[in-house]
Formats: C-alpha cells, sequence, structure tokens
C-alpha cells in the first residue's frame, strides 16, 4: 500500500500482483509511476534485507539445535524423554550405554521393563506424581540395564509440547548404585559406632559405679584392715612354736610373742635389726648364709642347728623356712617356725643307747624269735632264726605245708581278733632243721592301740 498526494488529498495504491496490472499502471501520471516504482524497490530492499535477517536467524536456530543437541548426546548424565506411559522417546549416547542398547532400539520401550519387579509400583507412582505435578520429581529404583542390578536416581520434570500439545517429560539417569553402598556401609558404621557408644557409656557407668564401690570399700577396708593386721598378730602370737619374718635384706619385720620368749629379747630389740645384731652369741652367722641361699633358690629349707640364746644357754632346734612373696608376684622376704628339740634330742640319745642294749640282748637270747607285720610277712628275725632258708617275701605260714600251715594260720588270726597270746608248736623241717621240734608262743604288737604285728619266739623241744 502507498499513499499519494494529489490535489491536496491523499490518495492510496494498492499494489498487488493479482489485482494490479499494467493497464493500471499505464493510467497513473508520471510521478505517480515514479512513486509506485520507487516504493516497489524501497520494499524489495526491505524484504531483502529482512529476509538475510531471517536466513541469519534460521542458521543461529540450527547451530543452537546442533549444539544442543551434541551436549544433549555427549552428557555424562544419561537423559530420556518419555510420555505419560513411560514410553521412551528419546535418549542419549550416555542413556543407550546404561541400558547396554543402540538408540533405534532402545527408542519405543517401556520403561518399567527395565524396573525390578519389587520397585514396579514405586515407579508407577513416580509416574503418575510427575505428570500430575509441574515441578521437579526425583525417585530412586532398583533396575536391571545392561543385565547389571543398580539403584539408579531419577530426576524429571514435565513439559508440554507446544506443536501437538501432550505432555512430556524429560527424565536424567544417575547411577548411585556406590552411593547406596557408601550409604549402607556408613549406616552400618553408624549402627555400630552407636553401640560402640552404648556399650562404652554402659562401661563406663559400670566403672564409674564399680569405682565409687571400691573407693567406698577402702574406706571401709582401712578400720577393716587394722582389725586385720591386730586379729593376725594375735593368732601368730597363739602359736606356741617361735614364728618370724625377714625382708630380702634379712631384717627381722615381724614375729609373735613365742619368738621374743625363746630370744629373751622384746619385739623393739627385734625387728628392723639383723640376726648378727641381735643374737652377737651366734657370731658365725650360719643363718644369715642359708637365708641367702633360700631368697636365691627358693623351695623350703628344714636343718636342725645348735642355737645359743643371750642367756648363755644351748638349744637343738630345728628351723623351718620358706619365701614369700609381694604383691608383684616377687621374692619379698622369708618366714620361719622354730621347734625346740633339746628334750627331745636327749631323749633320742637315751633311746639309741637302750636299742643298742636290746639289740644286743635280742641278738644272743638263746630262742629263735621272727617279727612279723598283719599280713604275717616275716619283717626281722635273730640270729638264731637263720636256718639257711630265704624268708624274702614270704609269710610265716607260706614256711609250712598241710595241716600245721592251716594251724599256725588260725592262731594267727585268732591273735589278731583276740590280742590273745597263742601257743603252738611246729616241725624244725619247714626251716631246714630234720627231725626237731618247737615250742612257740605268739605275742600282739600295739601300735597306737592297734594290732601292728606280732612276736614269735619259739624253743626247741628237747627229746626225753
Amino acid at each position: 500500500m502507498k499513499n499519494i498526494k494529489e490535489n491536496g488529498n491523499v490518495k492510496q495504491f494498492e499494489i498487488n500482483s493479482n489485482s494490479f496490472s499494467s493497464a493500471d499502471f499505464d493510467s497513473f501520471s508520471i510521478e505517480d509511476k515514479l512513486e509506485i516504482l520507487t516504493q516497489i524497490y524501497n520494499e524489495k530492499k526491505e524484504l531483502e534485507i529482512q529476509n538475510k535477517a531471517l536466513r541469519r536467524s534460521n542458521k543461529d536456530i540450527n547451530d543452537d539445535k546442533k549444539k544442543y543437541a551434541e551436549l544433549y548426546n555427549s552428557a555424562p548424565i544419561g537423559y530420556l524423554t518419555i510420555d505419560d506411559k513411560g514410553l521412551i522417546l528419546d535418549a542419549n549416547f550416555t542413556a543407550c550405554s546404561m541400558f547396554g542398547m543402540e538408540k533405534k532400539r532402545l527408542l519405543g520401550r517401556l520403561l518399567f521393563r527395565f524396573v525390578r519387579n519389587n520397585n514396579k509400583n514405586k515407579f508407577f507412582g513416580f509416574i503418575d506424581t510427575l505428570f500430575e505435578n509441574d515441578r521437579n520429581i526425583t525417585c530412586e529404583l532398583e533396575m536391571n540395564l545392561n543385565n547389571e542390578d543398580l539403584f539408579i536416581r531419577l530426576d524429571s520434570r514435565k513439559f508440554k509440547d507446544k506443536i501437538s500439545g501432550n505432555d512430556y517429560a524429560y527424565i536424567t539417569l544417575t547411577d548411585v548404585t556406590q552411593k547406596k553402598v557408601y550409604e549402607g556401609e556408613l549406616k552400618e558404621f553408624r549402627t555400630r559406632l552407636e553401640q560402640l557408644v552404648q556399650e562404652r557409656t554402659l562401661n563406663l557407668q559400670l566403672e564409674i559405679s564399680e569405682h565409687q564401690r571400691t573407693v567406698a570399700a577402702l574406706q571401709e577396708s582401712k578400720t577393716h584392715h587394722r582389725y586385720q593386721a591386730y586379729l593376725l598378730q594375735e593368732i601368730i602370737d597363739a602359736i606356741p612354736f617361735p614364728i618370724f619374718f625377714k625382708n630380702k635384706e634379712l631384717l627381722y619385720i615381724g614375729c609373735n610373742k613365742a619368738f621374743e620368749s625363746f630370744t629373751s629379747q622384746c619385739k623393739d630389740k627385734i625387728i628392723s635389726y639383723h640376726e648378727i645384731e641381735t643374737f652377737p652369741n651366734n657370731t658365725d652367722d650360719i643363718f644369715s648364709k642359708y637365708d641367702s641361699e633360700l631368697l636365691s633358690k627358693g623351695g623350703m629349707q628344714v636343718y636342725e642347728a645348735e642355737y645359743r640364746n643371750v642367756d648363755e644357754k644351748n638349744y637343738n632346734i630345728i628351723f623351718y623356712k620358706t619365701p614369700f612373696t609381694d604383691i608383684d608376684g616377687a621374692v619379698g622376704g622369708l618366714v620361719g617356725l622354730i621347734t625346740d628339740h633339746t628334750g627331745q634330742k636327749k631323749t633320742l640319745m637315751q633311746l639309741n643307747e637302750n636299742k643298742l642294749v636290746l639289740d644286743y640282748i635280742f641278738e644272743h637270747i638263746p630262742s629263735m624269735i621272727l617279727n612279723l607285720d598283719v599280713d604275717g610277712k616275716i619283717l626281722y628275725f635273730n640270729q638264731n632264726s637263720s636256718t639257711g632258708v630265704n624268708f624274702s617275701d614270704l609269710t610265716f605260714f607260706e614256711l609250712f605245708e598241710g595241716i600245721e600251715a592251716k594251724l599256725i594260720k588260725d592262731k594267727f588270726d585268732k591273735l589278731l581278733m583276740s590280742s590273745e597270746m597263742q601257743s603252738f608248736t611246729f616241725s624244725g623241717s619247714a626251716l631246714g632243721l630234720i627231725n626237731r621240734k618247737f615250742n612257740a608262743v605268739m605275742t600282739p604288737i600295739f601300735t597306737t592301740n592297734i594290732i601292728s604285728g606280732a612276736f614269735i619266739i619259739a624253743n626247741e623241744l628237747k627229746s626225753e
């Protein structure tokens, strides 16, 4: 359309290829013709400029589409386009790689086919929520992609196609399997940590309670410990045998009243002193030598010694000594007990002298004497009983045979039952004494009121 002024009025010319003919053009004046041609030229130029801008715009759009396509296909995250039924309409290279399928095989498949059976209801709920809302929807599903069970996170948003007006959705696929593993491990670690914290808290509570009980027990035990020390001293003081304690340096650290009485020294003159300082009359210091050996070798020492007291009297005593350990298990010293055998030793010497006399009489008496145990075994016989027969491991009855053996055995059994002396005769042939007879008396032997054997005293019967 072009406006032309004529006589002050505006004239409009409509240039239309369908209605504008050459006859119409010829009907115009020269000025109008020039005006029309100028108008056509200017419009042509404008159209050329617009056409050039349109081609440039189309090129930019195509370049952007190409860039978008390259970005879409080469993105490190899987992209899908689906419809409201879950049908896969488009996919990028990463998504195809995740599914392990070529794009032409993947497109047109239903996405739920790749979802594990235990997650299908969750998937359908995700699709319904996605297409009912205009916001980003996220869901994590267990899926089987490329024959591998994976945890996949789907981030999606619905969009409306401007041409068809249909709803579609973009979905990004992210493999979160390792994340799930880490989450499981983290959950397990947290659970274990919570258990450890609970256990440690409980242990601390128990330790605190135990500590409180220990403190209370220690406080209560102070008086008890003093009482125990007092009671222990009272107990060892009640023992009639001298008892003493020494540390590793062989200094006295304790004793009972019997030891004070035995040594004629008070405790103040004994405790923290050495043997040679407390009892200077024993100048050879032999007790310290024994004590040092005991501390180094351990075990128990029992030995007899002569001891000179401060009253200048000599005693025959027996020491019983053993080391004791400290709380760490190391040797802490020794404890000793003394028995006075001065009187017993004199008695023993007298008994030995009496035994020599009795042995002489026993061997030189004209009778045959045998000592039997409770089983009848011959323990001892004097020289008049020595007839050349081997008495080893034999009972007296086994020397005889038949009725004679039974008679002697019955006499022995009767003696054991009644404790009464028994008389009998036996032939000497059993003892290698041919054609000789003996008259015998069997008397019991008592040990602490119990029969422990018998003596047989036999004299030969002289023929008339």
